[in-house]
């Protein structure tokens, strides 16, 4: 039976386009962990202002004109957190597999 893919005619990749590779994932990694940085702050700030809003905060007596929609907009900003920090944590997972896949061409 004939693979469908057949990598051994292939020619393996130069030095250049390993470490080419090497540095579009690190690239990638890191755009990827401002990005969820960014969000996780956003979040973080959203929380904070949320509870200036609380009984017993000095801005309570604005929960009902204000606060409550502060509220939606961090579980908004959740969201959005979470979806970056998944995208960070892929890229990590690929930087890492691409580490493995060139480990034993770094140390020639």
């Amino acid at each position: 039976m004939d693979p469908i893919y057949d990598m051994s005619e292939e020619e393996p990749l130069s030095k250049k386009d390993i470490a080419e590779i090497r540095g579009q994932a690190t690239e990638y990694l890191r755009r990827r962990g401002n990005t969820a940085l960014y969000a996780s702050i956003a979040f973080v700030l959203g929380c904070a202002a949320v509870t200036l809003f609380l009984d017993g905060f000095p801005l309570h007596a604005h929960w009902q004109s204000f606060g409550k929609y502060l509220i939606f907009l961090t579980m908004g900003l959740l969201i959005v957190m979470l979806n970056y920090v998944g995208m960070f944590w892929s890229a990590w997972v690929y930087r890492r597999d691409i580490e493995k896949e060139f480990a034993s061409d770094k140390s020639e």
